[in-house]
């Protein structure tokens, strides 16, 4: 899925590890070893009108996750900000909504989010990633009282219920910690997000839940002019 990425330089222990591509440059400064990694806001898709569903691994849970993106969108300092609703469908709930973003200067991050009980807004954006990671890589961010660990932890197939297993998509796999220990209570975008490229969440297992939600549906069309 990965496609040509900007390049970053690191030493060749710190590619290898990271498992990167390796590449070889020399120059009259001596050998220097560099690695592409992925460009990650390309993997959390929000151009468009989307709308996504989501069913439980739980096969005791018999009930679908709707999560869509709500207009109109925020701009803050040139950066479009997108709040992606998530409710339960039949009977309609509402569980939570985060604000995010996802560009090529600051990948990933999350702007505020509600979880049922009002808006917790953030005055430094939170990372689930930097623009361009490898697997392995962290990043440290904090907001509205939580200190966030955020890991891309590999690239990996992930197979869902709306494509075709011949067509299966290769995701990146993030962790979001928020630090308080216990992965059923904190913030609701905490938790662990495998992402397609140009289309988001392929699953997900946000605060609160003990149960993976997997693609079961997708929409998109193209903003009105």
């Amino acid at each position: 899925m990965s496609s040509a990425q900007p390049i970053r330089v690191a030493t060749l222990i710190s590619a290898a590890v990271a498992g990167g591509g390796i590449g070889l440059a020399t120059g009259c400064a001596g050998t220097a070893y560099e690695y592409a990694g992925y460009s990650t806001h390309e993997y959390f898709a929000m151009d468009g009108n989307r709308a996504w569903e989501y069913v439980s691994d739980n096969e005791e849970t018999t009930w679908k996750m709707q999560v869509d993106k709500l207009v109109p969108i925020e701009e803050v300092d040139n950066k479009e900000i997108v709040t992606l609703e998530y409710s339960k469908q039949d009977p309609a709930e509402y569980l939570f909504s985060v604000k995010w973003s996802a560009d090529s200067s600051d990948g990933i991050q999350i702007h505020a989010w509600d979880d049922g009980s009002g808006w917790t807004d953030l005055d430094t954006p939170v990372n689930l990633s930097e623009y361009q990671m490898v697997p392995g890589d962290t990043v440290e961010s904090s907001g509205g009282g939580y200190d966030f660990t955020a890991t891309f932890n590999q690239v990996v197939s992930c197979p869902n219920h709306w494509i075709s297993e011949d067509n299966t998509w290769d995701c990146l796999h993030f962790t979001l910690d928020d630090g308080d220990g216990d992965p059923l209570t904190g913030p609701p975008m905490a938790g662990d997000w495998w992402l397609a490229k140009g289309w988001g969440a392929s699953k997900f297992i946000p605060t609160g839940y003990d149960e993976a939600w997997v693609l079961s549906d997708g929409d998109w069309t193209a903003d009105s002019e």
